[in-house]
């Protein structure tokens, strides 16, 4: 059952708290399954679950409580009900326009949602353990590959280079604390995102959502955009870059039935190859230079600067060698002027280097 494994808790074991629960002199104690159960809702509205089977499910746990006798007091407008709002895709204009009210913790959430292409329940679940040893090495591609929590299959996926940045700095900013967070030491075992609080703890699944709720109000779209619209933007851009449909369910970790499980088999090589090429689309910032591409040109400067030192000694040997007045060929017969130029041309190559 669903609603069970929301609750982390067994059919009897649900029904034993609500026994407890309506012994209690506390409103909110004796509502608790109540508020429980709007929330398991809402997560199947975040989760991309149609207003039907909302209802199915509601109906289902408050018809299990009646046959136990002791009925949910649900509210009128707590019935799912309307038309499925917050599914559609946010688009680029839109991720950036939150970007730009985002906090560290807030920019690196969004970037990550949109660039793995998982749900947020399995991203709540994440440990940087799940990052290595891409994070530790500084890859511009880091791979994650997790068995998702709702249909248990492999999720083969990654982030890309503005996500990694985004992400480093977060993890600096846990690092260093703030008046409200102490510093934090960030370990394999420490969860991707954290709450807010004093005690390391993972950002529930929820409070990833309400982060994103909260962040669409900011920028006029409540209620038209969701954390489950991250998920929609990955799919909507691997498809406009032509990536296989069967292969983009594998990357975000859907089951494949059918002959499509056993047929369409690519090998995470083969799955990286591909959303290499496609990351253009999922790009939502400037395209900047890669962290390879960096240390490449940093390393082509570096010689450059190598060169042009030997060059300058070159020129200040050569003029300390010739005598005021002195030809060219007159040149050649001294034994310095001789020496220098073959040790350029062991530099430089065979070419006379006094020519011209």
């Amino acid at each position: 059952m669903g609603f069970c494994d929301f609750a982390e808790a067994s059919a009897d074991e649900l029904v034993e708290q609500r026994k407890s629960d309506l012994k209690s002199d506390d409103p909110r104690v004796q509502r608790r399954i109540e508020s429980l159960l709007k929330t398991y809702i809402a997560s199947l509205e975040e989760e991309g679950f149609s207003i039907s089977s909302q209802q199915v499910a509601y109906a289902a746990m408050r018809s299990f409580f009646d046959a136990h006798y002791m009925p949910l007091r649900m509210r009128r407008g707590d019935y799912p009900s309307g038309e499925s709002l917050g599914h559609r895709a946010i688009t680029k204009g839109e991720i950036i326009r939150m970007l730009d009210k985002a906090s560290i913790s807030v920019r690196a959430l969004i970037l990550f949602l949109k660039d793995c292409g998982l749900r947020v329940s399995d991203v709540a679940r994440l440990k940087l353990g799940d990052l290595q040893p891409g994070l530790r090495n500084g890859y511009d591609f880091i791979p994650i590959q997790i068995i998702t929590k709702k249909n248990k299959v492999q999720a083969r996926t990654w982030i890309g280079p503005e996500t990694v940045d985004a992400l480093e700095r977060y993890l600096d900013y846990r690092r260093r604390g703030t008046r409200r967070m102490p510093p934090e030491k960030v370990e394999d075992d420490s969860p991707v995102f954290r709450a807010r609080t004093n005690e390391v703890r993972p950002l529930s699944r929820s409070g990833m959502s309400s982060t994103i709720a909260h962040m669409a109000k900011l920028i006029g779209l409540e209620n038209e955009v969701s954390a489950h619209g991250f998920r929609k933007f990955f799919q909507t851009r691997m498809e406009s870059s032509g990536m296989n449909p069967d292969w983009i369910d594998q990357v975000v970790g859907r089951k494949l039935v059918g002959a499509r499980g056993s047929y369409s088999l690519p090998e995470t090589r083969e799955l990286f190859e591909v959303y290499q090429r496609c990351y253009d689309e999922l790009r939502v910032q400037e395209v900047a230079a890669t962290k390879t591409e960096m240390r490449r040109h940093e390393e082509e400067i570096r010689e450059l600067r190598k060169e042009l030192l030997e060059l300058k000694e070159f020129k200040r040997v050569i003029e300390g060698t010739f005598k005021l007045g002195e030809t060219l060929d007159e040149a050649r017969t001294n034994e310095d002027f001789v020496r220098i130029t073959k040790d350029a041309e062991k530099l430089y190559g065979k070419k006379d280097v006094t020519e011209g």
